[in-house]
């Protein structure tokens, strides 16, 4: 899937495996090395915890799929994306540290917009409750929390459930317009 001139979506394989891994460690391992642990001790915590969301993502969304962010040929991140009758679904994305702050995300999530827009579908994602740089990304995107979507879940998850479609984007953009 092109999403723009810059950045390219492509199914990711397995002669991804170590990509997927060093993109998983890189954006969600952050801090691991106060563990104390060899080399080898980190490795098997990464890959414990990589097959561990393997498995949660394909247990709670069947049918998605991991996709790997390439630029100018070179992988930049990964996203894992989930499609139903209702919803596009973000489950998770992630871009490599010397890659962030180059509009990676940004270019991606107005693109899934665009394209879940096109087939009347909202974009959804969950996004940790402490993840304040994601939030913003996401806020200024226009997405906005589904405030029923939490009450109804109960028990506070420490994830904070947020969507974006067209016509909430149309009357963001209508009032902020307005005012």
């Amino acid at each position: 899937m092109l999403i723009n001139r810059r950045f390219v979506l492509r199914t990711a394989s397995y002669d991804d495996a170590p990509l997927l891994r060093q993109i998983f460690a890189d954006s969600h391992c952050a801090g691991w090395e106060l563990l104390s642990l060899d080399k080898a001790g980190y490795v098997q915590l990464v890959e414990i915890q990589l097959a561990a969301r393997r498995s949660q993502y394909r247990g709670a969304y069947p049918g998605s799929c991991e996709q790997i962010i390439e630029a100018a040929g070179t992988a930049v991140g990964s996203c894992w994306l989930a499609e139903t009758a209702e919803e596009l679904r973000v489950v998770d994305i992630a871009v490599l540290a010397e890659h962030r702050r180059n509009g990676v995300a940004r270019t991606l999530l107005r693109q899934l917009g665009a394209d879940a827009a096109s087939r009347g579908k909202p974009v959804r994602l969950s996004v940790w409750q402490e993840n304040t740089v994601a939030q913003a990304l996401y806020r200024n995107l226009g997405f906005r929390p589904r405030a029923a979507e939490q009450e109804r879940a109960g028990a506070p998850t420490g994830h904070l459930e947020l969507e974006w479609s067209a016509a909430m984007h149309q009357a963001t953009m209508h009032t902020a317009a307005n005012d």
